[in-house]
């Protein structure tokens, strides 16, 4: 059985459930081990095995490996692997010394926030580590193709996927609640106020607000010092958001223009499958690709006041519900197959059952 060896930089962390899906549908073909390379600030407890390295310590201005390092090769080692994954550019380095330590291929998932929040330099730095020979490809949403060759990655390595999405766990286009919902990490690329104002400008539906790491207390907060009527609840397992989802009839997604950092959230695809309507705020061209036609983009969330008092067109909700089946994780897992399978690893035609 091919052994896969995942490096992580927060692993179990419960708002990258992007993470858990991908690595389960691996798991269907090979076995998987996780190195985690700090504490998640949300324990997932939906997870598979890992192990977590030792905290690292200051690097020393030498030019010898850390003992942090030495300690990663060593664990890589001990499992043996066929191949390394990674998520997140900028953990890029620790995969590829992963690699080496075993002298096998690498992959990289790159998302959004560490390619749109980090600087121009530090994108530069990890796409040349990614230009390593041993490098079976990185994986990239759409919009990034550009940023990423124009930052020197070789075009060869480049591997364009959609978000990671279990879309069958959410699939039921069947009637849903009254609700409006949000949910994510509470920063302040989410634009989570102008979320709270429109629960005052839309009275008749219930505002729901679900965070998926630390900070909801100061949301609930900053719910009552506003004024607003959103209930800000506690974090829910990614296994229980379907009975969630069908209790809300919109997805308010809100962002800052300013910052203009969120990506191709997972949560739409979600929405869709669960037959919610989506709303997003126009800070980037390239949403309206990934809407295609199949949500709503405003500017300011006075545009919504109208709009989400009614329920979601049927007609978009089917259309949206067809579009989301084609973007789910078992569609487009051929993409980090047949990367491996270039680098020699080959799981396509392995079957091991799902992962429990």
């Amino acid at each position: 059985m091919i052994k896969v060896l995942y490096v992580l930089q927060s692993y179990p962390e419960a708002s990258e459930t992007y993470i858990e899906v991908e690595r389960r549908q691996v798991e269907t073909r090979a076995e998987t081990f996780a190195l985690a390379i700090s504490r998640p600030g949300t324990f997932n407890l939906e997870h598979l095995p890992f192990q977590r390295l030792p905290a690292r310590l200051p690097i020393l201005p030498i030019a010898v490996p850390s003992r942090w390092a030495l300690g990663l090769d060593r664990a890589a080692r001990a499992y043996q692997p066929d191949v390394i994954h990674s998520h997140w550019l900028f953990v890029a380095k620790h995969a590829r010394r992963a690699a080496r330590a075993c002298d096998v291929p690498w992959t990289v998932r790159t998302h959004s926030f560490d390619l749109l929040e980090a600087t121009p330099e530090a994108v530069r730095a990890n796409v040349a580590i990614c230009n390593d020979s041993d490098c079976a490809g990185v994986i990239a949403f759409p919009f990034a193709r550009s940023l990423l060759l124009n930052a020197g990655l070789k075009e060869e390595k480049l591997i364009d996927a959609p978000p990671v999405v279990d879309v069958q766990r959410f699939d039921d286009p069947g009637p849903n609640g009254p609700g409006v919902i949000y949910m994510g990490a509470n920063k302040a690329k989410k634009n989570f106020p102008d979320f709270l104002r429109l629960s005052n400008l839309v009275p008749e539906r219930p505002f729901n607000l679900y965070p998926l790491a630390d900070g909801w207390e100061t949301l609930r907060d900053l719910n009552t010092e506003m004024g607003t009527r959103v209930t800000v609840h506690d974090p829910v397992p990614h296994s229980d958001m379907l009975a969630v989802w069908k209790r809300q009839s919109w997805l308010v997604y809100t962002g800052s223009k300013e910052l203009a950092s969120i990506g191709w959230p997972i949560a739409v695809v979600e929405a869709w499958a669960a037959g919610v309507g989506v709303c997003m705020q126009r800070i980037r061209a390239d949403l309206e690709v990934y809407l295609d036609g199949c949500g709503f983009l405003f500017n300011e969330i006075e545009e919504l006041a109208t709009l989400i008092a009614k329920d979601p067109p049927e007609e978009l909700r089917q259309r949206a519900h067809a579009r989301a089946k084609t973007l789910d994780i078992r569609r487009h897992m051929y993409l980090l197959y047949d990367a491996w399978a270039k680098a020699g690893v080959n799981i396509a035609s392995q079957t091991r059952g799902p992962a429990t």
